[in-house]
């Protein structure tokens, strides 16, 4: 037989290829686990634009990316998230982008009237954030509008805005310029007797800063997950090209993304249309006050804190501000998001919960394909494939095309014995079931044309979560 391979032949770098087919049957070394934001910087960061660095921290992603930009408080969403977790972090990078030069920064208003009859607090909820501000009997308008400011001014490191007040209106300003500071939401919680306050957005964010470039500088590496702060679908053409890239012969760069969306399902489903990708996961949290790169970011965070390529994130709770309950989603909608390819959250308590992960990908060739919902198959494969590329370029660095024909050394068996070795050793972490039975379909064999390449052909079965128990209850009366 020939095992197919789509490998050119023009390509002549020694090393291993990969490529990948999914189907609906079907000593691992730790691997590094690297997690990058991808969003706006301020003037004030440190850290050039469209370039990786590490960060180490909250105060480190402050000064590298300016105190509450995107990427600064996803950064810090990052750190809560894997502390929320409980399995440790992954290395956390930023690939910073510079705000729109020609854009414009989001501002709200919020006008106070009236003045305090009693003492008692006012409490707001802005971008998420709770902002409690002790108010006086008899405090003006006025007063209570520096007071709020203040409070803001207090909270900096944490909000993705400043605040300034001009007699009673308190005025927030993004802290970067572009349509991402359209997200904030803002809702009043509780008021002292005799004060009015209205929300109203003053100017909308207008511009944005193309992550092509971005994504074109994780190549000096591997990275693993990627988290966006942008939301929109005309990136999908970008982002969907630089998979392809990354994910060919050449980088062995298999990344996966994250976006996330606080509108309607409706919105956040169109978003999904527009990948149809099993190496896109989209999640949905209507009104929650959380940003989208925030969810984008904790969810990518809570896969990437585990080693387990194939964890289950069922009921996985998020360090991400709850939609009131009548905001949450019904049933028929998780339903209609699952089968959509959307990842839905629910309130839970004072963080959300993640009902169950799923990619964007729900056809291949136009039809349903039920295998590649699920993200624990595209992330074991590929690690396997990190495994294998592992054992190959170790085991046989220049080696010869050699079988003796009397049984002795053969390079082909070799070669095969290692992928083996690979998957019981995945067997053994739970990571792939059933390896026995590929036994006879695992095959080393030469290219019948293409001087120096073996083609490997590697089934496996991933074991992957366990998402349901349908149970009949059968009950007798004795």
């Amino acid at each position: 037989m020939t095992i197919p391979s789509s490998l050119p032949s023009n390509v002549r770098k020694p090393g291993a290829f990969h490529e990948f087919e999914f189907s609906a049957r079907g000593s691992a070394q730790p691997l590094e686990r690297r997690f990058v934001i991808i969003a706006e910087k301020t003037a004030a960061g440190t850290a050039a634009a469209d370039t990786p660095v590490q960060l180490f921290g909250e105060s480190d992603g402050d000064a590298k990316c300016g105190v509450g930009s995107l990427a600064a408080l996803m950064n810090r969403k990052a750190i809560l998230q894997a502390r929320l977790s409980g399995f440790g972090e992954p290395e956390i990078w930023v690939v910073p982008l510079a705000e729109p030069g020609a854009g414009t920064a989001a501002t709200y208003t919020l006008t106070l009237s009236g003045s305090a009859t009693q003492a008692k607090d006012l409490i707001l909820k802005l971008a998420g954030r709770l902002i409690v501000v002790g108010v006086n009997n008899g405090d003006a308008a006025a007063t209570i509008a520096t007071a709020i400011k203040d409070k803001c001014d207090e909270l900096g490191p944490s909000l993705p805005f400043t605040a300034g007040a001009a007699g009673d209106v308190v005025t927030l300003t993004f802290r970067t310029k572009g349509v991402n500071g359209n997200d904030v939401a803002r809702k009043t919680l509780q008021l002292p007797t005799g004060v009015g306050l209205v929300h109203a957005v003053g100017v909308a964010g207008a511009g944005a800063t193309s992550i092509t470039t971005a994504l074109g500088a994780l190549y000096d590496k591997r990275y693993h997950g990627l988290a966006l702060a942008n939301h929109v679908t005309s990136d999908a053409a970008a982002i969907l090209a630089d998979l392809l890239l990354a994910w060919g012969f050449g980088q062995k760069n298999y990344r996966f993304l994250e976006l996330g969306e606080r509108g309607s399902l409706g919105t956040a489903q169109t978003l999904q249309a527009s990948f149809n990708d099993y190496r896109v996961g989209i999640t949905a949290c209507e009104n929650t006050g959380s940003l989208p790169g925030e969810i984008a970011t904790a969810v990518g965070v809570s896969w990437w804190a585990r080693e387990a390529p194939n964890a289950n994130l069922d009921g996985e709770l998020l360090a991400l501000d709850p939609p009131d309950p009548q905001d949450a989603f019904t049933d028929a909608e998780i339903e209609s998001a699952l089968a959509s390819g959307v990842t839905p959250l629910v309130p839970a308590g004072t963080y959300c919960k993640l009902v169950r992960k799923v990619t964007s990908q729900i056809t291949v060739a136009a039809a349903p394909f039920e295998p590649l919902r699920e993200p624990a198959l595209p992330r074991t494969v590929a690690y396997m494939a990190e495994q294998e590329d592992i054992g190959f370029t170790q085991g046989f660095h220049q080696e010869t095309m050699w079988a003796d024909p009397s049984g002795g050394d053969d390079i082909f068996a070799r070669v095969r014995d290692m992928v083996i070795d690979k998957h019981r050793a995945a067997e053994r972490s739970r990571y792939l079931r059933n390896v026995d039975d590929h036994l006879p379909e695992i095959k080393a064999e030469e290219h019948p044309s293409v001087a120096g390449r073996i083609l490997i052909q590697d089934p496996m079965t991933v074991a992957g979560p366990l998402h349901q128990g349908a149970f009949l209850h059968i009950g007798y009366l004795g």
